[in-house]
């Protein structure tokens, strides 16, 4: 069987263009680095909680008490580091569902934020809305850490407004960082 020079020739291109393609990566590299950091970021978290829950001296679960406020400061500045970790490792890649993911945001966060005011008018206080975090830009593993590290400062601020973490208000804010670091999780452990 004989070809003809053009069959023969559209096989070369055909080839080279698959080895170009061979450094194609339709998904971004999975990054132990990362997963690393959120299960510490989570141990710490989790530790910092039961230990706001159990403490009973009156400094222990002050937001004033300086290893408090050094576990926020510490904590947001690791969870930064790992924002910045995703977007330099994948500076170009837009999260093709960051779209859905921003109008679901934006219904989930509209709705908490609406109660939050409600409930600010009522007890004269002022709450800061959960939507300062800018999650509209990014790889999907750069927008999941940054909603981490909204969720990490909204924590915070609660810590703040509140003094102290009581247990119900504690019990609430671990169910919320426990699904935030697990979608994190999920995000990156998808790449493998």
């Amino acid at each position: 069987m004989f070809y003809s020079l053009p069959q023969r020739a559209l096989a070369v291109l055909f080839i080279l263009f698959l080895s170009a393609c061979s450094g194609l990566r339709l998904v971004p590299a999975y990054n132990p680095d990362i997963v690393d950091g959120i299960n510490a970021y989570h141990t710490e978290m989790l530790e910092f909680i039961s230990t706001m829950e159990t403490k009973r001296t009156p400094i222990s679960g002050s937001y004033k008490s300086e290893p408090v406020t050094t576990f926020y400061a510490a904590s947001d500045a690791a969870l930064g580091n790992l924002v910045v970790q995703a977007e330099a490792l994948e500076p170009n890649d837009d999260c093709a569902s960051s779209r859905v993911t921003n109008l679901g945001l934006g219904l989930v966060t509209a709705e908490v934020d609406a109660v939050r005011t409600e409930l600010d008018e009522a007890l004269g206080r002022d709450t800061p809305a959960l939507t300062d975090a800018d999650l509209s830009t990014g790889s999907c593993t750069a927008i999941v850490l940054k909603a981490l590290r909204a969720n990490h400062n909204s924590m915070a601020d609660l810590h703040r407004l509140e003094g102290k973490l009581v247990k119900p208000t504690s019990t609430l804010l671990r169910d919320l960082m426990n699904d935030s670091v697990r979608i994190a999780l999920t995000a990156e452990n998808a790449k493998r």
